[in-house]
């Protein structure tokens, strides 16, 4: 019997050396697989830099949407001195803390967030700025933002 050469080993004949590895990502699974591991990259991305304070609103007025039309709020520092603080307890909540907003309304972003149980000192009660009737904050200086009223319990 003659004696058969082994089979070749290394890359393929055809001079394509990653001919099977390419061919996969011309295919539909392939072509998904990339989709999909583009645009969860970017949401981890945006979401990330959203949540470094990167990306959003940077003082000034912001867009707030009321039924479906943009309103146009006005900015609301918190106030710089402490006089007239009045001393609260941040309320038990199921998601465990209390959001402290750069602006006194839920559109606004999130500068910090106070655990249940925490103390804080407020002052003035202040109305939403887009205008949501009977939805109130407190300006609280020392935590540099606005907490919703219903959240805290006076001490």
């Amino acid at each position: 019997m003659p004696d058969n050469p082994p089979p070749p080993e290394g890359p393929p004949s055809d001079g394509s050396v990653f001919s099977a590895a390419t061919s996969f990502w011309k295919t539909l699974p392939g072509i998904i697989t990339a989709t999909t591991t583009l645009v969860a990259a970017l949401t981890a991305l945006i979401s990330g830099l959203n949540s470094a304070g990167l990306l959003g609103s940077h003082g000034g007025s912001l867009k707030a949407t009321e039924n479906g039309k943009a309103v146009e709020t006005a900015s609301a520092a918190p106030p710089d001195h402490d006089t007239g603080l009045k001393e609260y307890r941040v309320g038990q909540m199921s998601d465990g803390f209390a959001a402290v907003r750069e602006q006194p309304t839920v559109a606004s972003r999130m500068v910090s967030r106070l655990e249940s149980g925490s103390h804080v000192d407020c002052g003035d009660l202040v109305e939403d700025v887009t205008g949501v009737e009977g939805r109130l904050w407190l300006s609280c200086p020392n935590v540099g933002g606005y907490i919703a009223s219903r959240l805290l319990i006076p001490l």
